[in-house]
């Protein structure tokens, strides 16, 4: 009984000392948000530039998003990739106006191929020059994307 009585005072005088008001003014923020400032019509052009593999205008390429609506876009490009040239038509369905946020694509690309390649390679015989030729190839592709302003303007 002495135990659960001693535990009893205790709880309460913890729930005492934690249960303290604070008479202190409440403490102003110095620091002011700069909110970005968005315009009112959005841009109806984006330019853009490719670099790396797998991308939809290859290592080396350029491409254009023309907007349709505020939320929908269309974009096309072109450029050099490990497999010929590649060519890319498809289209964007953006979850936050003006090209912001998270966008959602489908397109078509389209390589055209190289004929008569040739590359050193290690064969049975050693290493010695292989030809061969790269077929032009189509391909279907879905993506997710992610924009997000750069500077407050």
């Amino acid at each position: 009984m002495k135990k659960q009585v001693l535990f009893f005072i205790l709880c309460l005088l913890a729930n005492n000392a934690l249960a303290q008001n604070d008479n202190r003014a409440p403490r102003k923020s110095t620091k002011r948000k700069d909110h970005r400032i968005r315009p009112n019509m959005c841009p109806r052009l984006y330019g853009t530039l490719s670099t790396g593999l797998n991308n939809n205008t290859g290592p080396i390429g350029v491409g254009v998003d023309i907007s349709i609506e505020k939320k929908l876009a269309v974009d096309l490009g072109g450029g050099i990739s490990t497999w010929g040239n590649k060519f890319y038509l498809g289209g964007k369905y953006f979850t936050d106006l003006c090209h912001r946020g998270w966008a959602f694509g489908t397109g078509i690309t389209y390589n055209s191929g190289i004929k008569g390649f040739s590359k050193n390679m290690n064969t049975v015989n050693g290493n010695e020059p292989v030809q061969f030729n790269l077929y032009d190839q189509p391909n279907v592709l879905f993506t997710a994307y992610r924009y997000h302003s750069n500077g407050k303007r």
